[in-house]
């Protein structure tokens, strides 16, 4: 994954407008959304692209980069 790719994952912004979409989507193809659901959708999002930017710091040996 490109360093450009994995700074806009980071973003917080990019997260809220991801789960803007695809709450919209839902709601065009008439599958209604909790507002918890949609607070779980969210956190999940985030601690996936969290756990995906610690992932990436450590190499193949289990040590870490920095």
């Amino acid at each position: 994954m490109s360093k450009n790719m994995k700074k806009r994952l980071k973003n917080p912004i990019f997260i809220i407008a991801l789960v803007g979409v695809i709450y919209q989507l839902c709601q065009k193809y008439g599958v209604n959304i909790d507002e918890n659901l949609l607070k779980d959708i969210v956190d999940i999002l985030s601690y996936l692209f969290i756990g995906v930017g610690v992932y990436s710091t450590f190499d193949k040996e289990g040590e870490t980069n920095e």
